[in-house]
């Protein structure tokens, strides 16, 4: 049954303020506080436990990888005695993976944190002495009549527009000027409206003994998937020619027989392009089906407008990927994805982007390819005030932390919340800590020695294809990915920039 635009409209979110915005009378609506009222959307997962005014409540899902039986109200049971206890409460949740967020009234203070790298996003605003939070800007600036800071928009003519891209804004920032993003590692005073950073404090991390951290990894990672396969649905693993696909297929060997694996083909390949062919050949050897799905020519307009309104981050995307999986994908599936891998990768400190240098802001948006507007020079030398001096991690890895995974990562499981719910199993700060404790060459590119190893562990045979063999591009196409990276097609008849659009892969 294909879902209609009032089940689209601003799925999976919520809405935390005095009242419900008009438009969301059909949402169930949760209790709070004195004006803190919770709406949510019928198709995000809730859950609640209350004694008296004292409440604790889960949106979203959370999994233990100590007990993977364990449902959202058991948890809920065992955060219960820490409520006095933020700290506490906020440490027993590290060992735990999902997409959640935690909203905590005790007394009179009321407070709300999320997952370790914030994929279940929070946008919140003070407007009139009040706070408001939403899964996303937009759903607030929708409710509240809010404008476009300039300073955005004048970012945003300065980055660009390229289907190559997906588009996020640094530090904690929004399109709208009243509203922020509670980025990872901080939690929120729903009295102040004042996001409060809780890690990295004063713990170090302790180098760790690689077959050791190996072992707690696979046992950790077995027991998330179990806990997420107990969903109704199933799972899902969308399949590249990747090193990340191909580790969150190897955990689900336990589970093959009922595992939904697909493939988008873009325009600029073919049935002969590596991260086509590969997972195809591999699936085929394994015995799996495999499901392509060919990008659409032409989008939806009624669609592009209600996905855009949803997480719209000043981009002219054409939601292509959301359309084939409104149609294709079976949907109370949940996805399984590799995001938040590259904060254990050295992802910022690797190849070209070594160097020792104290990063800067300009340093810093050089790394993701944003143009020095000042709009993000301010946003990242904010974010540079507010790390600690002292850190158990190297910044650039807690930078990939906070932005790469919080910002950028985040913002596409947020477009992509239209069309499926997704889990990233590596997302437990203890199992990023376990892994970050290991030696850096062992989770270094080209061979990533260390996630070999849970590959292997987890399922050798997955390994029967090659990771990311090489693949040969035409002058033709890498003439286009040359413009479309150096921001120039705006630069090109309006037909050339149409074929871009068509033969450029939007990342």
């Amino acid at each position: 049954m294909q879902l209609t635009a009032t089940d689209l409209a601003f799925r999976r979110q919520f809405y935390l303020g005095a009242s419900t915005p008009g438009g969301l009378d059909h949402w169930p609506r949760l209790d709070i506080g004195p004006r803190l009222k919770l709406s949510v959307h019928p198709d995000l997962d809730t859950a609640q436990k209350c004694d008296g005014r004292d409440s604790i409540t889960l949106l979203g899902f959370m999994f233990d990888a100590d007990r993977p039986e364990a449902k959202a109200a058991d948890i809920l049971r065992e955060l219960w005695p820490l409520l006095a206890e933020p700290d506490q409460l906020r440490a027993r949740t590290d060992r735990c993976a999902g997409r959640w967020v935690v909203i905590v009234r005790y007394g009179e203070r009321t407070w709300l944190f999320n997952d370790a790298t914030g994929m279940r996003q929070v946008s919140y605003a003070m407007l009139d002495g009040h706070i408001v939070c939403a899964s996303q800007a937009a759903l607030v600036a929708d409710a509240h009549g809010l404008g476009i800071d300039p300073h955005a928009q004048a970012f945003i003519r300065a980055r660009g527009d390229s289907d190559l891209d997906v588009y996020w804004l640094p530090g904690d920032r929004t399109l709208h000027p009243q509203v922020s993003v509670l980025l990872p590692n901080h939690w929120l005073d729903l009295a102040t409206g004042t996001a409060h950073r809780f890690w990295p404090a004063s713990a170090q991390l302790q180098a760790g003994d690689a077959n050791a951290v190996l072992e707690r990894c696979l046992a950790m990672l077995r027991g998330f998937i179990a806990a997420a396969s107990r969903r109704r649905g199933g799972l899902a693993v969308p399949m590249t020619a990747g090193w990340d696909s191909r580790l969150v297929l190897a955990m689900c060997h336990s589970h093959a027989d009922d595992l939904f694996c697909y493939t988008f083909v873009y325009p600029n390949q073919s049935s002969s392009t590596p991260d086509v062919a590969v997972p195809r050949r591999l699936l085929g050897r394994l015995g799996l089906p495999h499901h392509v799905f060919d990008y659409p020519r032409h989008i939806d307009a009624d669609f592009r407008t209600i996905s855009r309104r949803n997480a719209y981050n000043g981009h002219d995307a054409f939601c292509a990927d959301g359309q084939v999986l409104r149609d294709h994908y079976p949907a109370d599936r949940l996805c399984l994805t590799g995001d938040v891998a590259e904060i254990v990768k050295s992802h910022f400190r690797d190849g070209s982007h070594a160097g020792g240098a104290a990063p800067t802001p300009a340093s810093l948006a050089d790394l993701c390819g944003l143009p020095p507007h000042p709009f993000a020079l301010r946003a990242l030398q904010d974010w540079l005030n507010d790390i600690p001096s002292d850190l158990p991690i190297p910044v650039l890895d807690l930078f990939c932390w906070e932005q790469m995974a919080g910002r950028w990562q985040a913002m596409i499981r947020a477009e992509y919340d239209i069309v499926q719910d997704s889990f990233a199993p590596l997302n437990s700060r203890h199992l990023l800590l376990q892994i970050l404790s290991v030696n850096e060459d062992l989770r270094r590119r080209p061979d990533y020695p260390f996630f070999a190893d849970l590959i292997r562990q987890l399922w050798p045979e997955t390994l029967l294809e090659p990771i990311n063999p090489p693949t040969r591009e035409g002058i033709g196409f890498k003439v286009m990915k040359s413009v479309a990276r150096l921001k120039l097609q705006h630069l090109l008849p309006d037909a050339l920039r149409d074929t871009l659009r068509r033969v450029i892969r939007r990342v």
